[in-house]
């Protein structure tokens, strides 16, 4: 034969009462239930999957993605890493860049109450010369053979003059 029996207090205190309010929900009160029943209840239907990734997440920063609430938004869904590419922009652009990342990551963590990592990866090329456009048009290709003479130039007014004599 089984009792029915109700407990005027749980054995030990619900997950929920031991979190900090600002600890991002969880279906921790439901893990921890002690029957079937209170984990049914328990459950949240409003926390957030809980996952781990198994890959990171690295974004390019750019023109449309360097402002801060931008950047906080791409942390929220899932960011690791976030990419600068050293090809374009000035060295300020990018110190106000990295400067705009740790803004983002501090105003994250204070939104979530806890810290989260958040890492920069800086692409540097080094040196490189970009070709401008052909003359005969941005579609169009040239042949160059071996042993032509061929005259590189970085003249921005040479820009779009490009022939297989001068790149």
């Amino acid at each position: 034969m089984t009792f029915l029996t109700t407990r005027n207090k749980p054995l030990r205190p619900s997950r929920r009462q031991l979190m900090d309010h600002k600890t991002p929900k969880s279906q921790m009160e439901a893990a921890n239930a002690l029957s079937q029943l209170d984990h049914m209840c328990a459950l949240d239907i409003d926390s957030k999957a809980s996952f781990i990734r198994l890959s990171g997440i690295i974004c390019t920063i750019g023109p449309a993605s360097v402002e801060v609430p931008m950047i906080e938004k791409m942390i929220e869904t899932g960011m690791n890493v976030a990419r600068l590419n050293f090809s374009h922009g000035s060295h300020e652009y990018h110190k106000q860049t990295i400067d705009n990342i740790n803004e983002a990551v501090k105003n994250y963590n204070r939104k979530i109450g806890m810290k989260t990592p958040l890492a920069i990866a800086l692409d540097t090329k080094g040196p490189e010369i970009r070709t401008g456009i052909l003359k005969a048009g941005a579609n169009k290709e040239i042949e160059l053979k071996k042993g032509m003479e061929i005259k590189v130039s970085n003249d921005y007014a040479e820009v779009d003059k490009g022939t297989a004599q001068l790149i």
